[in-house]
């Protein structure tokens, strides 16, 4: 009797796996397996979200047969027509092509969607190489791009997302955020525009003594505008240099703070050609340089002329000349117009004409005395004293000192407050200051000393490191970093549908919203980005103008991705019947009864 027990036991398990799996779920059947790709330049996170996506999707039927971490050498000519195979199409993963890639994308604030998901720019000549086929997108984005008036735009723009959000050619994961920190004094700032650089410092305020010491984490290296971009040790810092020309420059147009749509600043309005490839811009009448001279179109010809002169080696230069033929692109219309004449669309055109103003009144002789040198000369010394950094901004620099104290010191420029872009009101702030300090442990200990007010984000910092003092915390600014597991829509399963028991695209639809819905993203990041990070909804960062903040993200709830799954006609679930289980506890009484047997005789 004993030997029936045992066997009792052991088959017993057995029993238990017809209907479960590990800890309580419904045991299923593999459907079908697809192949990862994903980027190895951050092991750390894409390579454990891969090998967390390896361990879930089996659990609604869908098996891994290989992960491919790899560089983007390799990358490139999976995800784009490969010449050498002679594609027409991106097919499959085992075809040379891809299935599921783990994508990550930065967006801008304007967000430039012409060519990521349109039918005209599939790969190799757009970067829709998702494959996403869509006419009523398509439709839609031609109404989207030439739109002027934003109330439209954005409403076009958020019948986008929605599409993107029900087609699915990509599942978002999450958004990425910048961690700040911040004094409990400090008001007025729009963190997300800080991360961009286009932030308004004017708006600012430190309620404790009107001043802000900004930590930066690289040192200043740019001296004026025209070399903000150049190419240096720091250059992954985000240009530290840029935070405080932001103050300085003036510019024809700013964003807006809540918002973030352009706005005039120096501009009093513009106007639009047809064709959208003239602008005519005038300007404020009250606009003046710090020292009290009258902005004049010459001084914005002038900036632009510097910037497309080759001698001038402005880092600006091939961005701009790619929209302006040459200088007469820019026409003087007079004292207070002109026209920006574009020699092709531009999907962000005020962005492009917002550089920061110059007086030529003040460079123009001191490049004629002593030529182009003076743009890589330190404000303040020397032949160029202010001259490069003398602008219209909202401050105007006070001290420039990148060798003994690595400190910017700004003060307000008193003739902002004739703006009529400004309404009169001059920067809040007395002093501000962007001070470079070595490391994070440094700039804390410097914020809970008392003599910073803001640490900036390229500390790397965490929310635990401003926990403990009551004076202190942290914000998440929106990065435009999106991530997101991409779907190769020429995939006959998850693409076209045509290998689903439906054998349609319906049912590949529904597989894809079963794997959204399988992506555990608050785990994500909770463990991989500890904390930094938003849940994604579409294929479209949160911090891009124009949003669909009605979106939510797909929940993670395995029973309704199966549930989808099986909407697709698979037969995911391994349910036991009756009588397969009356058939085994049959065997094992049988069993019993025959071991019983042998053993009275």
């Amino acid at each position: 009797m004993i030997t029936g027990i045992v066997i009792v036991l052991l088959i017993l398990p057995l029993l238990t796996n017809l209907s479960m799996s590990d800890e309580g779920e419904d045991e299923v059947n593999i459907v079908f397996s697809v192949n990862f790709l994903s980027p190895n330049d951050s092991p750390s996170r894409c390579g454990h979200w891969g090998l967390l996506m390896e361990n879930t999707l089996p659990k609604i039927g869908i098996g891994i047969e290989f992960h491919e971490s790899t560089g983007w050498d390799v990358i490139n000519v999976r995800i784009n027509n490969n010449p050498i195979l002679d594609w027409s199409y991106i097919p499959t993963y085992n075809e040379g092509g891809y299935d599921i890639f783990f994508n990550k994308f930065y967006w801008d604030l304007d967000p430039e969607i012409e060519g990521m998901f349109d039918s005209s720019s599939l790969t190799p000549y757009g970067r829709n190489f998702y494959q996403y086929l869509n006419p009523n997108y398509d439709a839609k984005l031609v109404q989207y791009l030439a739109e002027i008036n934003q109330t439209l735009k954005t409403y076009y723009f958020h019948e986008l997302q929605s599409m993107l959000y029900e087609d699915l050619p990509a599942a978002s994961v999450l958004y990425g955020r910048a961690l700040y920190g911040k004094k409990d004094t400090i008001t007025g700032i729009d963190w997300d525009l800080l991360y961009d650089s286009t932030h308004r410092p004017e708006l600012w305020n430190n309620t404790e003594d009107q001043t802000i010491v900004y930590a930066i984490g690289g040192e200043l290296e740019a001296p004026n505008c025209f070399l903000l971009e150049e190419n240096s040790k720091y250059a992954w810092i985000g240009n530290t240099d840029a935070k405080w020309m932001n103050a300085v420059y003036g510019r024809l147009f700013q964003r807006n703070q809540t918002t973030h749509c352009w706005e005039p600043e120096i501009a009093l309005n513009y106007s639009v050609s047809s064709d959208l490839l003239n602008y005519t811009v005038s300007i404020d009448p009250n606009a003046k340089f710090s020292d009290g001279n009258p902005v004049l179109a010459e001084d914005i010809e002038y900036t632009f002329e510097l910037h497309l002169t080759p001698s001038v080696i402005s880092t600006k230069y091939e961005e701009l000349s790619s929209w302006f033929e040459n200088n007469q692109s820019i026409e003087i219309v007079d004292s207070n117009k002109l026209n920006f004449n574009f020699s092709r669309f531009c999907f962000s055109p005020l962005n492009v004409l917002s550089e920061g103003i110059i007086d030529k009144s003040d460079v123009e002789p001191l490049i004629a005395a002593y030529g182009y040198s003076i743009f890589t000369e330190t404000p303040l010394t020397g032949n160029v004293e202010d001259s490069l950094v003398k602008s219209c901004g909202p401050f105007k620099m006070d001290l420039y000192e990148p060798l003994n104290d690595n400190t910017v010191k700004m003060v307000p420029n008193l003739y902002w407050n004739n703006l009529t872009s400004s309404g009169g009101k001059n920067a809040i702030l007395k002093e501000y200051y962007h001070k470079y300090i070595l490391g994070k442990d440094s700039a804390v200990a410097a914020m809970e000393a008392g003599t910073v007010d803001i640490i900036d984000c390229w500390y790397y910092s965490v929310q635990q490191d401003y926990g403990e003092n009551a004076h202190m915390n942290y914000i998440l600014a929106k990065t435009g970093y999106q991530a997101d597991m991409s779907f190769n829509m020429k995939h006959p399963i998850m693409g076209t549908g045509e290998l689903t028991p439906l054998e349609s695209k319906e049912g590949a639809k529904l597989i894809r919203k079963a794997i959204s819905h399988a992506i555990p993203r608050d785990s994500i990041i909770e463990h991989l980005f500890e904390g930094i990070a938003a849940p994604g909804t579409s294929p479209v960062a949160d911090s891009c103008v124009g949003y669909n903040e009605s979106m939510e993200p797909y929940v993670y709830d395995l029973e309704l991705a199966i549930d989808l799954m099986e909407q697709a006609g698979y037969d995911v679930r391994i349910t036991p019947t009756k009588t397969s289980i009356t058939l085994l506890l049959t065997m094992v009484i049988g069993l019993t009864t025959i071991i019983g047997l042998r053993k009275r005789r």
